[in-house]
């Protein structure tokens, strides 16, 4: 997993967040939207694991409504594209122009 520390950060960022845009609607609504994100997250730390088992530790899931992306060490989406997307796409329900690889610079 890429990093424990960034991804609760980030977690924890998005869930404040939420919190606070979801102060002016109905419960009922809250409760979905929360729902929702939870499932995301879910998916996210599935795929987090998942890529891993691959040998692909350095690896960040951020998902989205939208869009899956996938930030990775640029040297490994270099080498192993096709594998990392082939993971992603067969695990995460997102057809394949909704998946995006973003590579990141390690120097």
């Amino acid at each position: 997993v890429f990093s424990s520390k960034c991804s609760e950060d980030i977690l924890d960022k998005n869930w404040q967040r939420l919190q606070s845009q979801l102060e002016d609607i109905p419960e009922t609504e809250k409760q979905e939207h929360t729902v929702q994100i939870a499932l995301l997250q879910h998916k996210e730390q599935k795929l987090e694991l998942l890529l891993a088992a691959k040998g692909f530790e350095y690896c960040l899931v951020v998902l989205g409504e939208a869009q899956a992306n996938i930030i990775v060490a640029e040297e490994l989406l270099e080498k192993q594209y096709e594998k990392i997307y082939d993971v992603v796409f067969r695990n995460s329900g997102y057809p394949s122009e909704q998946i995006v690889l973003i590579p990141l610079a390690t120097n």
